[in-house]
């Protein structure tokens, strides 16, 4: 063993200098206390997001699922007839669209100025009398036709029995209703809101049977 102070050479073991008296043991590797080093420090454990609910394809989403919307309203009924509706005409009509509720308004005044007192109305078409902008209206006594002609419109009525007859036809654009009885007849062509005469046909045809 190596003095570090003179150089001499000592026996292995050796804590002082046989030569000088210097102290010649060496610290045991590992440290000043002869022990092995500390043992490093455990690393702490990351924080890590709360597990959510696995989605419906099985993922787990980080997020929680939004709200459902809420269902939709239902749809009104029909209102029924009113001391300023005695017979359910303003109801009917307002089935029509909006563009050809407002291209008939007048023929709609002369048809209820035409119904007699607790007649209740169940249908109304709109479209053409001979070129005049008119209204159909079923009630349940009758079929009331009516135009707006200026100082004289025009008003037919028919009578809802076994003889009343309706024909329909209808292009891309328009549909045709030709309603008839006891040799009269009242043609509403130029129907560009089809569904309110598709049902009053079906209603006609449903009381007569035809």
């Amino acid at each position: 063993m190596l003095c570090p102070s003179c150089g001499a050479i000592n026996p292995p073991g050796s804590v002082f200098c046989m030569s000088c008296g210097s102290r010649v043991e060496q610290a045991p590797a590992g440290g000043p206390e002869g022990g092995a080093s500390p043992p490093a420090p455990e690393p702490e454990p990351s924080p890590t997001a709360s597990p959510q609910p696995p989605t419906a394809s099985g993922a787990t989403s980080m997020h929680a699922p939004p709200p459902a919307p809420p269902p939709p309203a239902a749809a009104p009924p029909p209102a029924a007839a009113t001391p300023a509706d005695p017979h359910g005409l303003g109801s009917a009509a307002g089935r029509l669209e909006r563009s050809a509720l407002n291209r008939v308004r007048t023929s709609l005044v002369v048809a209820a100025a035409a119904l007699d007192d607790g007649e209740k109305v169940e249908a109304v078409a709109s479209g053409d009398l001979a070129g005049v902008p008119a209204v159909v209206v079923l009630t349940d006594r009758r079929v009331v036709a009516a135009d707006q002609r200026d100082w004289a419109p025009a008003v037919v009525t028919l009578s809802v029995d076994g003889g009343l007859e309706v024909q329909g036809w209808e292009d891309q654009r328009a549909a045709t209703l030709s309603i008839s009885s006891a040799g009269r007849s009242v043609v509403l062509d130029g129907i560009l809101d089809k569904p309110p005469a598709y049902d009053l046909a079906a209603r006609i045809r449903s009381r007569t049977g035809r």
